[in-house]
């Protein structure tokens, strides 16, 4: 399994958050750190960019803002498609940034039943995933505030029955 492949033990919950660094603002720190907090199974899994400066910057700053959970934040070189897909059907919870969401990785997650957070922003580039969401008819996964992204996120991760439910209603949307 792809999950083992990437050193993601089997009974650890793994939050996937697939999007290109640039997107990581300082302010989603706070958030991973508390999703992890609240879940001690949890991993986080991001994906280093061509420039290794700018993974050594998250890291480094991730290790300053958050140092009790840093070392559950596990990094990948990126993967071809087919080892992305597996490991996006296989995350427990994926999860968007709050100020740039994802475009095309949220559509790949949610064709694939993945259950993605949102907290959306006043501008378009934070809004992508809400819209499918309301093409969707799917209002559970929208967050209004962090406190609400962390629950929701801890929750579809924790709560295996939930989150299998979310995989059906996705695919069947």
């Amino acid at each position: 399994r792809i999950r083992e492949a990437c050193g993601i033990r089997e009974k650890t919950h793994l939050y996937l958050c697939p999007q290109t660094l640039f997107k990581l603002h300082p302010d989603f720190d706070p958030i991973v750190g508390e999703i992890l907090r609240r879940d001690p199974l949890g991993v986080l899994l991001l994906f280093h960019v061509e420039s290794t400066d700018w993974s050594e910057l998250l890291q480094k700053r991730m290790q300053r803002t958050i140092p009790d959970v840093a070392s559950r934040i596990v990094w990948r070189r990126r993967m071809p498609m087919p080892d992305f897909l597996a490991l996006t059907a296989q995350a427990d919870v994926m999860l968007d940034t709050p100020h740039f969401n994802g475009g095309t990785t949220s559509m790949l997650a949610l064709a694939l039943g993945t259950p993605i957070v949102t907290m959306p922003g006043p501008y378009m580039r934070g809004r992508t995933t809400l819209f499918c969401y309301q093409q969707m008819g799917v209002a559970d996964l929208v967050a209004k505030t962090p406190a609400d992204y962390v629950r929701i996120a801890n929750d579809i991760a924790m709560h295996r029955e939930w989150r299998d439910s979310l995989r059906r209603q996705l695919v069947a949307a």
